[in-house]
């Protein structure tokens, strides 16, 4: 599920996304796709392929900057890169992508949807859909299914509210009780005015 935002830039190396004729034009080469970096496999992505990647693409490592998001993002406050920059990365940048390497991974929204949410160590439901702004690429909200637990089978949760993400549990943790989530705003559509709901009920500004 996708939802588009207008009046925001996208990723330099996407030049256009059409979701409705599911279409992306990229700023690169048929051969520069073809030559990039392969990934392994059997591997989580590492902050060292990451730089290789974007390395190859002529694209900023996103994370040595500071981008306008949100406080409080867990795990992924920005997605896709930052515009193309010139240079080779500094001593503190590679020697923090080492530092990374072994404990640090990108982890794929497919393997999120299977996810269990507990919220205060209470099971809530499992995850079964990630929200993005397809413009910038930002994960915006996150969608629950309650497997019967709760009065309503789906329920819709800012980012923020989340406050880790465990990939050897396979477990995604709130710190809220859930008669909370229970009695958040219902949403069908996510229209800027339920995002401004949802988002004042759980206090994210």
């Amino acid at each position: 599920m996708v939802f588009w935002r207008e009046g925001t830039h996208q990723p330099e190396l996407i030049t256009r996304l059409e979701i409705t004729e599911q279409l992306v034009d990229l700023d690169a080469t048929k051969d520069q796709v073809k030559d990039s970096p392969k990934p392994e496999t059997d591997q989580p992505i590492s902050r060292q392929y990451e730089a290789t990647l974007l390395d190859h693409y002529g694209l900023q490592h996103y994370w040595t900057v500071s981008p306008a998001t949100p406080a409080g993002v867990p795990h992924f406050p920005y997605a896709g890169p930052i515009a193309p920059v010139s240079g080779t990365p500094s001593p503190d940048d590679v020697a923090g992508s080492r530092l990374d390497e072994e404990n640090y991974h990108l982890q794929s929204s497919k393997d999120l949807t299977s996810y269990s949410v507990y919220a205060n160590d209470e099971k809530a439901g499992s995850i079964s859909d990630i929200l993005f702004d397809s413009t910038t690429w930002q994960v915006r909200f996150i969608e629950i299914e309650s497997d019967g637990i709760m009065e309503r089978d789906r329920y819709v949760l800012p980012v923020q509210v989340f406050k880790d993400f465990d990939p050897l549990e396979s477990s995604a943790h709130v710190p809220v009780a859930l008669q909370v989530i229970e009695d958040a705003p219902k949403s069908e559509t996510l229209t800027d005015d339920d995002e401004r709901e949802l988002n004042a009920y759980y206090g994210i500004k």
